[in-house]
Protein backbone atom coordinates (compact mmCIF):
# COMPACT_ATOMS: atom_id res chain seq x y z
CA UNK A 1 0.00 0.00 0.00
CA UNK A 2 1.14 3.49 -0.98
CA UNK A 3 2.51 5.49 1.94
CA UNK A 4 6.05 4.94 3.16
CA UNK A 5 4.55 5.75 6.57
CA UNK A 6 1.12 4.16 6.69
CA UNK A 7 -2.01 5.54 8.29
CA UNK A 8 -4.66 3.75 10.34
CA UNK A 9 -8.01 5.17 11.43
CA UNK A 10 -9.41 3.63 14.62
CA UNK A 11 -12.91 4.33 15.91
CA UNK A 12 -13.63 3.80 19.58
CA UNK A 13 -9.95 4.50 20.16
CA UNK A 14 -10.18 5.89 23.68
CA UNK A 15 -10.70 2.68 25.62
CA UNK A 16 -10.13 -1.07 25.58
CA UNK A 17 -9.06 -2.80 22.39
CA UNK A 18 -9.22 0.43 20.38
CA UNK A 19 -6.81 2.15 22.73
CA UNK A 20 -4.41 -0.80 22.72
CA UNK A 21 -4.55 -0.88 18.92
CA UNK A 22 -3.65 2.81 18.80
CA UNK A 23 -0.59 2.18 20.95
CA UNK A 24 0.50 -0.88 18.93
CA UNK A 25 0.32 1.00 15.62
CA UNK A 26 2.04 4.06 17.08
CA UNK A 27 4.83 1.93 18.51
CA UNK A 28 5.38 0.54 15.01
CA UNK A 29 5.72 4.05 13.57
CA UNK A 30 2.31 4.40 11.92
CA UNK A 31 0.21 7.54 11.67
CA UNK A 32 -2.85 7.01 13.85
CA UNK A 33 -6.17 8.85 13.63
CA UNK A 34 -7.87 8.14 16.96
CA UNK A 35 -11.63 8.77 16.96
CA UNK A 36 -13.72 8.72 20.14
CA UNK A 37 -16.69 10.43 21.77
CA UNK A 38 -14.73 11.14 24.97
CA UNK A 39 -12.19 13.97 24.94
CA UNK A 40 -10.52 12.94 28.22
CA UNK A 41 -9.81 9.45 26.85
CA UNK A 42 -8.15 10.91 23.77
CA UNK A 43 -6.13 13.36 25.86
CA UNK A 44 -4.78 10.56 28.05
CA UNK A 45 -4.02 8.47 24.95
CA UNK A 46 -1.93 11.31 23.55
CA UNK A 47 -0.03 11.56 26.82
CA UNK A 48 0.59 7.81 26.92
CA UNK A 49 1.87 7.78 23.35
CA UNK A 50 4.35 10.67 23.57
CA UNK A 51 7.41 8.40 23.61
CA UNK A 52 6.21 6.20 20.73
CA UNK A 53 7.45 6.49 17.15
CA UNK A 54 4.27 7.25 15.25
CA UNK A 55 2.19 10.42 14.88
CA UNK A 56 -1.30 10.70 16.38
CA UNK A 57 -4.21 12.94 15.46
CA UNK A 58 -7.30 12.78 17.67
CA UNK A 59 -10.86 13.58 16.66
CA UNK A 60 -13.86 13.82 18.96
CA UNK A 61 -17.03 12.50 17.39
CA UNK A 62 -19.80 9.93 17.22
CA UNK A 63 -19.51 7.09 14.70
CA UNK A 64 -23.31 7.01 14.30
CA UNK A 65 -23.47 10.63 13.09
CA UNK A 66 -22.89 11.18 9.37
CA UNK A 67 -21.54 14.70 9.84
CA UNK A 68 -18.95 13.49 12.32
CA UNK A 69 -17.82 10.78 9.90
CA UNK A 70 -17.44 13.27 7.07
CA UNK A 71 -15.28 15.38 9.39
CA UNK A 72 -13.26 12.27 10.28
CA UNK A 73 -12.55 11.59 6.61
CA UNK A 74 -11.76 15.24 5.91
CA UNK A 75 -9.31 15.58 8.81
CA UNK A 76 -7.64 12.27 7.98
CA UNK A 77 -7.10 13.45 4.41
CA UNK A 78 -5.85 16.84 5.59
CA UNK A 79 -3.31 15.42 8.05
CA UNK A 80 -2.13 12.18 6.44
CA UNK A 81 -3.45 12.01 2.87
CA UNK A 82 -5.54 8.85 3.15
CA UNK A 83 -6.16 5.82 5.33
CA UNK A 84 -4.37 2.58 4.52
CA UNK A 85 -6.31 0.75 7.23
CA UNK A 86 -9.66 1.39 8.91
CA UNK A 87 -10.49 -0.34 12.20
CA UNK A 88 -14.18 -0.27 13.11
CA UNK A 89 -13.98 -0.65 16.87
CA UNK A 90 -16.74 1.71 18.01
CA UNK A 91 -19.55 -0.08 19.79
CA UNK A 92 -21.62 -0.34 22.94
CA UNK A 93 -22.58 -3.29 25.13
CA UNK A 94 -25.60 -3.07 27.42
CA UNK A 95 -27.55 -5.96 28.90
CA UNK A 96 -31.30 -6.18 29.46
CA UNK A 97 -33.71 -9.16 29.26
CA UNK A 98 -35.58 -9.61 25.99
CA UNK A 99 -39.07 -9.11 27.46
CA UNK A 100 -38.00 -5.87 29.19
CA UNK A 101 -36.26 -4.35 26.17
CA UNK A 102 -37.66 -1.17 24.65
CA UNK A 103 -37.66 -0.26 20.98
CA UNK A 104 -35.31 2.64 21.68
CA UNK A 105 -32.84 0.37 23.51
CA UNK A 106 -32.80 -2.11 20.62
CA UNK A 107 -32.38 0.70 18.09
CA UNK A 108 -29.55 2.32 20.04
CA UNK A 109 -27.62 -0.97 20.16
CA UNK A 110 -28.06 -1.41 16.41
CA UNK A 111 -26.85 2.11 15.69
CA UNK A 112 -23.81 1.92 17.96
CA UNK A 113 -22.58 -1.44 16.68
CA UNK A 114 -23.85 -1.89 13.10
CA UNK A 115 -24.81 1.52 11.69
CA UNK A 116 -21.47 2.96 12.83
CA UNK A 117 -19.58 0.31 10.85
CA UNK A 118 -21.70 1.00 7.77
CA UNK A 119 -21.24 4.78 7.88
CA UNK A 120 -17.49 4.78 8.48
CA UNK A 121 -16.70 1.92 6.09
CA UNK A 122 -18.68 3.42 3.23
CA UNK A 123 -16.88 6.77 3.42
CA UNK A 124 -13.38 5.32 3.67
CA UNK A 125 -14.28 2.51 1.26
CA UNK A 126 -14.94 5.08 -1.45
CA UNK A 127 -11.39 6.43 -1.02
CA UNK A 128 -9.92 2.92 -0.98
CA UNK A 129 -11.82 2.03 -4.17
CA UNK A 130 -10.25 5.00 -5.95
CA UNK A 131 -6.78 3.96 -4.78
CA UNK A 132 -7.40 0.22 -5.39
CA UNK A 133 -5.92 -0.50 -1.97
CA UNK A 134 -6.91 -0.67 1.67
CA UNK A 135 -7.86 -2.90 4.58
CA UNK A 136 -11.00 -2.68 6.72
CA UNK A 137 -11.00 -4.45 10.08
CA UNK A 138 -14.35 -4.94 11.82
CA UNK A 139 -14.08 -5.64 15.54
CA UNK A 140 -17.26 -7.65 16.12
CA UNK A 141 -17.69 -10.15 18.99
CA UNK A 142 -18.25 -13.82 19.65
CA UNK A 143 -21.79 -12.56 20.40
CA UNK A 144 -22.32 -12.68 16.63
CA UNK A 145 -21.66 -16.42 16.72
CA UNK A 146 -23.44 -17.57 19.89
CA UNK A 147 -26.27 -16.32 22.12
CA UNK A 148 -25.74 -14.69 25.49
CA UNK A 149 -28.69 -14.42 27.88
CA UNK A 150 -29.74 -10.83 28.47
CA UNK A 151 -27.95 -9.62 25.35
CA UNK A 152 -30.52 -9.83 22.57
CA UNK A 153 -29.87 -6.22 21.50
CA UNK A 154 -26.11 -6.69 21.45
CA UNK A 155 -26.17 -10.13 19.81
CA UNK A 156 -28.57 -8.89 17.14
CA UNK A 157 -26.47 -5.81 16.43
CA UNK A 158 -23.24 -7.80 16.26
CA UNK A 159 -24.87 -10.35 13.94
CA UNK A 160 -25.88 -7.47 11.67
CA UNK A 161 -22.31 -6.12 11.79
CA UNK A 162 -21.06 -9.61 10.91
CA UNK A 163 -23.30 -9.83 7.85
CA UNK A 164 -22.34 -6.33 6.79
CA UNK A 165 -18.65 -7.18 6.94
CA UNK A 166 -19.11 -10.33 4.87
CA UNK A 167 -20.97 -8.50 2.12
CA UNK A 168 -18.36 -5.72 2.19
CA UNK A 169 -15.70 -8.37 1.62
CA UNK A 170 -17.46 -9.67 -1.49
CA UNK A 171 -18.23 -6.24 -2.96
CA UNK A 172 -14.86 -4.64 -2.24
CA UNK A 173 -12.44 -7.40 -3.20
CA UNK A 174 -12.59 -6.47 -6.92
CA UNK A 175 -10.97 -3.19 -5.87
CA UNK A 176 -8.16 -4.92 -3.97
CA UNK A 177 -9.66 -3.94 -0.60
CA UNK A 178 -9.21 -6.49 2.17
CA UNK A 179 -11.95 -6.95 4.78
CA UNK A 180 -11.42 -8.89 8.01
CA UNK A 181 -14.04 -9.66 10.65
CA UNK A 182 -12.58 -10.17 14.13
CA UNK A 183 -14.64 -11.92 16.82
CA UNK A 184 -13.06 -11.35 20.24
CA UNK A 185 -14.31 -13.08 23.34
CA UNK A 186 -13.90 -11.51 26.77
CA UNK A 187 -10.79 -9.32 27.05
CA UNK A 188 -9.93 -7.46 30.23
CA UNK A 189 -10.70 -3.75 29.94
CA UNK A 190 -11.96 -1.08 32.32
CA UNK A 191 -15.51 -2.34 31.82
CA UNK A 192 -14.55 -5.49 33.77
CA UNK A 193 -13.07 -3.58 36.69
CA UNK A 194 -15.01 -4.33 39.87
CA UNK A 195 -16.89 -7.20 38.26
CA UNK A 196 -15.26 -9.80 40.48
CA UNK A 197 -13.98 -11.72 37.44
CA UNK A 198 -10.34 -12.77 37.74
CA UNK A 199 -8.30 -10.73 35.25
CA UNK A 200 -6.27 -13.87 34.43
CA UNK A 201 -9.48 -15.60 33.28
CA UNK A 202 -9.76 -13.12 30.41
CA UNK A 203 -7.67 -12.29 27.37
CA UNK A 204 -5.42 -9.24 27.47
CA UNK A 205 -6.67 -6.40 25.28
CA UNK A 206 -3.05 -5.78 24.30
CA UNK A 207 -2.74 -9.36 23.00
CA UNK A 208 -5.89 -8.92 20.92
CA UNK A 209 -4.42 -5.72 19.49
CA UNK A 210 -1.08 -7.38 18.66
CA UNK A 211 -2.92 -10.18 16.83
CA UNK A 212 -4.90 -7.71 14.73
CA UNK A 213 -1.70 -5.81 13.90
CA UNK A 214 -0.18 -9.04 12.57
CA UNK A 215 -3.23 -9.61 10.37
CA UNK A 216 -2.85 -6.12 8.89
CA UNK A 217 0.80 -6.74 8.06
CA UNK A 218 0.32 -9.84 5.95
CA UNK A 219 1.42 -9.68 2.34
CA UNK A 220 -0.96 -7.56 0.23
CA UNK A 221 -2.04 -10.55 -1.89
CA UNK A 222 -3.50 -12.36 1.15
CA UNK A 223 -6.38 -11.70 3.52
CA UNK A 224 -7.57 -13.41 6.69
CA UNK A 225 -11.32 -13.06 6.36
CA UNK A 226 -12.27 -14.11 9.90
CA UNK A 227 -10.46 -14.56 13.18
CA UNK A 228 -12.05 -15.78 16.44
CA UNK A 229 -10.23 -15.03 19.69
CA UNK A 230 -11.30 -16.54 23.01
CA UNK A 231 -9.85 -17.06 26.49
CA UNK A 232 -8.41 -20.57 26.79
CA UNK A 233 -11.13 -21.43 29.33
CA UNK A 234 -13.85 -20.31 26.91
CA UNK A 235 -16.60 -17.70 27.06
CA UNK A 236 -17.96 -16.37 30.31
Amino acid sequence: MGNLIKTVVITGAGKGIGRELSLVFLNAGWNVVAFSRTESDLDSLVEESRQLKGSIHTIIGDATVSGDIKRLVSETTQHFGYADVLVNNAGVFKSIPFLEMTEDFFSDQSKANALSTFLVSQQFGLQMKTRKAGHIINIISVAAKRPFVGSVGYCSAKSAQDGLGKVMREELKPYNIRVTNVYPGAAFTNSWAGSGVDENRLMKASDVAETIFKVVNLDDNMVIEEIVLRPVAGDL
